[in-house]
């Protein structure tokens, strides 16, 4: 979503983390790449190098997104592309993950410091005219005409 990787040649870090913790012992063992691999080991300048024949090796091959090509010239690298700084805070990942509306004029009077929440959310309701009332419900026919 919002990380963005950059390989290097000094450690095997990819989207999911070193491939010797996502590899069985059995993958590694029959594997011609050692657990200890780096990034230059399976890779020839700019271009991945993947072993022939290994079905784990393959499944890996596949899910590496095009846009992730070796540098392994640079250290390994993951940046959080919604932050200049390329550092991931809580505070970017929610303004990503967030929906974007206009504030409204009434907001420090339903969220304001010191209202009590159960009444915040109430009022909140009502100014949006969401209350299920005793008329929406005889309107959705929801309640027989009783007298209470």
């Amino acid at each position: 979503m919002g990380l963005q990787y950059l390989c290097g040649g000094t450690i095997g870090i990819l989207p999911w983390g070193p491939l010797h913790l996502r590899a069985s012992s059995d993958d590694m063992s029959s594997s011609v790449v050692s657990s200890a691999a780096k990034i230059m080991d399976i890779c020839n300048g700019h271009a991945w190098v993947w072993p022939r024949n290994e079905l784990f090796w393959t499944a890996v091959s596949y899910a590496i997104p095009s846009s992730l090509v070796p540098h392994p010239d640079r250290a390994d690298l993951a940046t959080w592309r919604h932050n200049p700084t390329g550092l991931f805070s809580i505070k970017t990942a929610y303004e990503v993950m967030r929906d974007k509306r206009p504030e409204v004029p009434w907001h420090q009077l339903v969220w304001g410091k010191g209202c009590v929440p159960k009444h915040s959310f109430i009022l909140w309701l009502a100014i949006r005219n969401r209350l299920v009332t005793k008329d929406k419900l005889l309107a959705m026919e929801l309640l027989q005409n009783m007298v209470l």
